[in-house]
């Protein structure tokens, strides 16, 4: 009887272990920073903090998911914000209703401010203004970056 009971104690302590295991891989994936474009801010009353924070608890698995995954609304120039978000949070994300697009927050480094130097030319070297005035060496656009 002893025996069987340690023998049913192993499966039910063996099959819980696989349960919570489970559980807890789903919130144990990678979260990265995504930026969330929603496209122009809508005239009116608008609270765009407001607005963002309700989307993420829509989409939230966890309680805390709000206060652990957001990063920062973007209020001024654009709608949208940025949250760190596992694939499956980003899929709903997607999904939901304004949200135009989702994709992840790259930081990018600057390669040069000092173009002169970049492209191999001495501040000694021979210039042609009449040549030069047309021309231009580069446009950068270094985007959002969190």
């Amino acid at each position: 009887m002893a025996n069987q009971a340690s023998l049913m104690f192993y499966y039910v302590f063996t099959i819980f272990i696989i349960t919570m295991s489970m559980l807890c891989g789903a919130s144990t994936e990678e979260k990265k920073a995504h930026i969330v474009y929603m496209g122009s801010l809508p005239e009116g009353q608008y609270s765009p903090l407001s607005h963002h924070q309700s989307m993420l608890r829509q989409t939230a698995q966890l309680d805390s998911f709000v206060e652990t995954s957001y990063i920062r609304s973007y209020t001024r120039s654009f709608n949208g914000f940025v949250a760190k978000l596992t694939d499956i949070e980003k899929q709903r994300l997607s999904n939901m209703e304004g949200v135009i697009s989702v994709f992840p927050s790259k930081t990018l480094q600057l390669h040069t401010t000092r173009s002169w130097d970049f492209i191999g030319l001495q501040e000694s070297a021979t210039r042609n203004a009449q040549a030069e005035s047309d021309i231009i060496i580069g446009v950068l656009d270094t985007g959002i970056c969190v």
